[in-house]
This record gives C-alpha cells, sequence and structure tokens, in this order.
C-alpha cells in the first residue's frame, strides 16, 4: 500500500510521539490507530520515542511496507525523515514537522543543525 496522496496535519500530543504523528501523517491513518499499535509493538509503549524497526514493525501492521533509504533526494522525495532525535515529513523539499509547521528542508536542517547524512528516509514500498 502506498503513502498517503493528501496529508493531513496531525500534532504531537506528548513529548516523544514524533513517530507516532509522522507515521500517522504519512500512511493517512489516525493518531489514535498507529498509538493503539504502538501500545501493544512497543515494551515501552512509545513513551521515550520509537527506534526505526519498530516504526517499520507498526506501518505493517497497518498494510504499509517501509523501506529504509539514506540516500535522500531532498527535492522530490516523500517518507517519514527520520533525524537523530526527532521524525518528521519530507515532501518535495518541505519539511513538515510535528508541531505543524512547515519549513524548506535546507532551512530546518540548518535550524537544527542537522547534516542531511546524519538522517533516513522510510518510504512506502509501492
Amino acid at each position: 500500500m502506498s503513502a498517503a496522496p493528501i496529508i493531513r496535519i496531525i500534532t504531537q500530543r506528548e513529548e516523544c510521539d514524533c513517530a507516532v504523528v509522522a507515521l500517522a501523517m504519512y500512511l493517512g491513518a489516525t493518531y489514535e490507530d498507529v498509538l493503539r499499535l504502538v501500545t501493544v509493538t512497543d515494551r515501552k509503549q512509545g513513551r521515550t520515542g520509537l527506534w526505526r524497526n519498530t516504526m517499520v514493525r507498526i506501518a505493517k501492521r497497518l498494510g504499509h511496507t517501509l523501506k529504509v533509504r539514506t540516500a535522500i533526494d531532498w527535492n522530490e522525495d516523500y517518507g517519514v525523515l527520520r533525524l537523530p532525535t526527532h521524525a518528521v515529513i519530507l515532501r518535495n523539499g518541505l519539511v513538515i514537522d510535528t508541531d505543524g509547521t512547515i519549513w524548506d528542508a535546507d532551512l530546518y536542517l540548518g535550524n537544527l543543525n542537522v547534516r542531511p547524512d546524519d538522517c533516513e528516509l522510510l518510504v512506502a514500498d509501492e
């Protein structure tokens, strides 16, 4: 199953739920549906964030196969962008942050002092 063609903006509700929010936006799921799967998939129930493999398992339970890519086309790609300590959506050169803001990707990375090679992208296998 592919990613959501239209992004419905969802914002964080807790301190460490950025991966829950990013998965919900990218997969076109509700926050609640993703959170329900997190509570039965992750030992800490997402309270301290989610590892990449946990995110992939949750997506699989929602009917999506995610592939991990480190070669990112910052102007064309669409997926869940994993930074060292955060998860957001990357779509066509824009970062949709889980606080509801939309940034130019270069400005976003610069603002967080994150290098592009410190990121990976989770994309739906179509």
